[in-house]
């Protein structure tokens, strides 16, 4: 699922063949650019109606009890009231579902997280961890799957942080499940996480010098300088901090051209450098520095 510029209403339906297994329920997502509150309804009850104060939106918790066979999501932003000359406007980036699903008839449980495709591109190390919470002498083998992919079969060692690394061919973009299974006894997971750790991205560094004449122009308010940056235009959300002469300043959209000015920051002569270190893996066909 995934919304881009949502500026009305947005509707999903899902299905779940039981949803009396389906535990700690959440809607999460992330809000980069926000305006207006943002109304949420599952099956037509209001479970969100906030403004958010920052892109990182705190999980949205879903009674286990509003679970239904089919469900529908709906997702809609405030009017604008007397304000008719100005918009209310939402980017929704990366919004997922997340639910464990566990069977305990079956010794048998669920989980399944999401990687983004940037995040795939830049993996370097996955690694899953937990604590096997059982009794050691009535437990069975504990095997444990990834996306129909064995990553361990052996007897748990009971209450006992848990650790192995995944193979990185074997994570998806996207949704991927994890399956934990025991064919003798019951163990419960706890504090199941899957740890990433990413390439470094190389960082930009230039250098670029503003003659005397054009440096008055730019004190004197008559020139402006600006930065530009044109991405890829990939559709993936670009993150980098920005270093001009000491002053930092954060990008994190998902357009595919950025401008900034910078005139209280440059300097007269060659003594100017700029600096980009990319927080996400970036595509730069150029960075530019234009003085109008």
């Amino acid at each position: 699922m995934r919304l881009e510029k949502l500026l009305n209403n947005f509707k999903t339906s899902f299905h779940l063949d039981n949803p009396a297994l389906i535990d700690a329920p959440i809607f999460v997502f992330e809000a980069p650019a926000r305006q207006g509150a943002l109304l949420v309804k599952l099956n037509d009850r209001v479970i969100y109606n906030f403004e958010p104060k920052s892109a990182d939106v705190p999980p949205i918790m879903i009674r286990k009890a509003d679970l239904l066979t089919d469900n529908t999501l709906e997702v809609s932003v405030s009017g604008v009231g007397w304000r008719f000359w100005s918009s209310n406007r939402y980017d929704l980036v990366n919004p997922r579902l997340i639910g464990d699903v566990s069977d305990r008839t079956h010794q048998k449980a669920q989980n399944v997280f999401t990687i983004a495709p940037s995040e795939k591109a830049s993996l370097l190390v996955a690694t899953l961890s937990f604590i096997p919470n059982c009794d050691q002498s009535k437990v069975g083998t504990l095997d444990v799957s990834l996306n129909g992919n064995p990553v361990y079969s052996g007897l748990p060692n009971c209450n006992s942080p848990f650790q192995t690394e995944l193979g990185l061919s074997a994570l998806h973009e996207g949704v991927n499940e994890l399956i934990f299974s025991t064919g003798k006894g019951s163990v419960l997971i706890e504090r199941a996480k899957v740890s990433t750790r990413m390439k470094e991205s190389p960082t930009f560094v230039d250098y670029f010098e503003l003659n005397q004449s054009i440096f008055n122009e730019v004190v004197a308010g008559r020139r402006r300088v600006e930065v530009q940056v044109d991405f890829v235009d990939d559709g993936q959300s670009k993150r980098a901090t920005l270093n001009v002469n000491g002053h930092l300043t954060f990008i994190d959209q998902r357009h595919p051209f950025y401008s900034r000015a910078i005139n209280p920051w440059v300097l007269p002569g060659p003594r100017n450098y700029l600096e980009l270190r990319p927080e996400t893996t970036l595509n730069i066909p150029e960075l530019r520095i234009v003085v109008r």
